[in-house]
């Protein structure tokens, strides 16, 4: 289940000045989860609660995990660029198959990696 702080990071990807405090600072719980929302962003309004509530869980799981894995697989493949060994094995590949993008390409080398674990 997504908390208050993912689904503002679904809402405001990359912002910064969003807090989320699970517990009071004596750690006894929030009355209201939304209680814990410390709001320090000066361009975008603070969301409301009933703005969250009515985010649809999974989707907001499932859009988060997609984004990280966006993110790390750009990482992925700038670090991979500059290894000249797979950007030569890269380049030959394409010759057998035009349409391979450098993205697949590292991706068929994950698959197989962890085939051979």
């Amino acid at each position: 289940m997504a908390n208050i702080f993912e689904k503002c990071l679904y809402l405001y990807p990359d912002t910064q000045g969003i807090t989320y405090w699970q517990a009071r600072r004596d750690g006894t719980p929030w009355q209201d989860p939304y209680d814990g929302l410390i709001w320090e962003v000066k361009d975008i309004p603070k969301p409301t609660k009933q703005e969250l509530d009515t985010l649809d869980d999974l989707m907001v799981e499932n859009t988060l995990k997609q984004r990280d894995e966006e993110k790390r697989k750009k990482e992925r493949n700038k670090l991979y660029a500059e290894k000249l060994d797979v950007v030569a094995r890269y380049q030959e590949e394409t010759t057998k198959d035009i349409n391979l993008t450098w993205n697949n390409y590292l991706d068929q080398l994950e698959e197989k990696s962890k085939q051979l674990k």
